[in-house]
This record gives C-alpha cells, structure tokens and sequence, in this order.
C-alpha cells in the first residue's frame, strides 16, 4: 500500500500487525517505512509518530542517532517558511543542538549543523520581521525588545549579520 500510495490502508495494515503479531521482526521495518513514507507525503507529525514507536520498542546504540536525526529532519522539512510555526522553529533549534550534544561523533552531525545554521538564519529573519512589524505599527517597547533580541543573535555576536 505504500508503493500505492495509500497511507491510510498502509497504517491501517501496520496498526493490524502491530496488535496481532507482536513480535514479528516485520513490526521495524514497517514503522521505518511508514515514517519515511509519511515524511515523502509531508504527513511529517505521522513520520514522528512511526520513529518515536521506533525508538520505545527498538531505539539501541546503533541506531538511535539516525532515528533521532530523521525525527529532526522531519521537523526541519514541515515549515518550509519559518514565520508559520515559531514554536516549532524555536523546538526544533533546541532538539538541534541536544542532539548534536548528545551524538558528537554522528554521521549526520555535520547534517544536523548545517539545518541549525538554517534554523537558527531563519529565527533570526522572524524575529527582524517582528522587530519591524513592531516599528511600522508604533510599539516601540516591543521593537526595542526584538531589536535586542537581533543583537544578541548568534549571527550578529558572529559578524555574519548586521542588524539595521
């Protein structure tokens, strides 16, 4: 059903094996394929949900670093603009950095860093656009909070940016 297209049938084919045979060493790569399906259909809180059950019942050493990029990687690719989820931005920068604490020697570390530098370019922008959007509508309080916030980012402090 995924090769159909049909991930609807296909979870319900996976909630059926999941209860009814339990301990098939199917139950894995299904929740693998699932997930990577629903992430190609950017249903990206189902991919979540496949790798999450992934990493309760067969999370380990080995993989654990993989699976848990995967679930960084779907959070990175569900806002494709920055200014429609501030609170997943501001997640997905913290489970950023957790994981490349926590997996120094990944793989997918240097992945991982180029989507925080991402990440944390695009906060940067919303919060510029909330500085200004402050200014333009005379809240002056509030675009000095903002203004702040710029000139302590990452980016200014690094001489990447410059703040207007």
């Amino acid at each position: 059903e995924i090769k159909n297209q049909d991930l609807e049938k296909a979870d319900g084919f996976y909630t059926s094996l999941a209860t009814e045979h339990i301990e098939t060493p199917l139950l894995a790569e299904a929740m693998m394929m699932l997930a990577n399906a629903h992430m190609q259909d950017e249903e990206y809180l189902l991919a979540n949900f496949y790798l999450d059950e992934y990493l309760k019942r067969y999370g380990n050493k080995a993989n654990a670093d993989h699976v848990r990029y995967m679930k960084l990687k779907a959070n990175y690719d569900a806002f494709p603009n920055p200014n429609r989820n501030q609170q997943l931005l501001l997640d997905t920068i913290a489970q950023t950095k957790e994981f490349i604490a926590r997996y120094p020697n990944s793989k997918y570390k240097p992945l991982a860093q180029t989507m925080l530098s991402r990440l944390e370019l695009g906060e940067y922008f919303l919060d510029k656009n909330i500085k200004d959007l402050y200014e333009r509508t005379d809240k002056v309080e509030a675009a000095k909070k903002y203004d702040e916030k710029l000139k302590n980012s990452s980016f200014n402090q690094n001489g990447f940016l410059i703040s207007n």
